[in-house]
């Protein structure tokens, strides 16, 4: 497939196989149903970025000593790329988003990593539970929020990162609207789903909003392999044309 737009790949070939690839320095966002399964497609697109030369941060509301520790065992070791200055963490509070007004004012987010990595812009930022940044207190908030983060994404001219918004999405109307709130804004959406909990590590994955045509736009399964990641399942897995 030829994409309008350059892509970068996800590090998990079934990804990049049914969707072309992550739209690159361009905001995207992936809904997943659980912590897990995000930090296995987060941890992997960053390791696919560092294995490639780029420089890449995580933005998390979360520890990092543990999204280290859980691919150190899977043999996946980060240590290295921390110590080269080609990884780099901002780790915030969950409540500081609210407190430093980081739902209003995402650019600051933005320089404060540039800030981090020397004043240059890192090809890729990952954003770990990206509905944290979100003012989710009514739904016309979500979507000005939405919009704030997408075009704070764009305004770094060609510096712009590729960026990977993740979110674990819930059943309510408040995570609905949140998914709405995105596929409007995001350039790219994707999700993971789980449709029968009692095959815990099959998915579906479906790449739901891109801007380019001709990739595979039904939900595919995908087979979670602990220590290895995401990979298609025999007939299930298309070649996009």
């Amino acid at each position: 497939m030829k994409p309008h737009l350059e892509a970068v790949s996800w590090g998990t070939e079934a990804f990049d196989r049914l969707s072309g690839g992550v739209p690159a320095q361009l905001m995207s966002v992936l809904e997943t149903p659980d912590h897990h399964s995000g930090n296995v497609v987060l941890g992997q697109f960053i390791y696919e970025g560092l294995r490639q030369g780029e420089s890449c941060a995580l933005i998390s509301f979360e520890s990092p000593l543990s999204f280290l520790e859980n691919f150190r065992n899977w043999d996946i070791d980060f240590t290295d790329y921390l110590e080269s200055e080609k990884f780099y963490f901002l780790n915030y509070q969950p409540n500081i988003a609210y407190e430093a007004g980081l739902t209003h004012d995402y650019e600051s987010i933005l320089n404060e990593i540039r800030g981090m990595c020397g004043g240059k812009m890192p090809q890729r930022v990952v954003i770990h539970q990206v509905d944290t940044l979100v003012n989710l207190n009514n739904p016309l908030l979500i979507n000005v929020s939405a919009q704030k983060l997408a075009a704070a994404a764009l305004s770094y001219g060609h510096e712009r990162p590729t960026i990977l918004g993740q979110f674990v999405r819930f059943d309510d109307k408040m995570h609905r609207d949140l998914a709405v709130a995105f596929q409007k804004t995001a350039h790219g959406y994707f999700s993971l789903t789980q449709p029968d909990p009692l095959l815990p590590n099959k998915y579906n994955f479906q790449a739901k909003k891109i801007p380019w045509f001709n990739f595979v736009k039904q939900a595919t399964v995908v087979q979670l392999t602990e220590g290895e990641g995401f990979r298609g399942e025999g007939s299930q897995q298309h070649q996009v044309a």
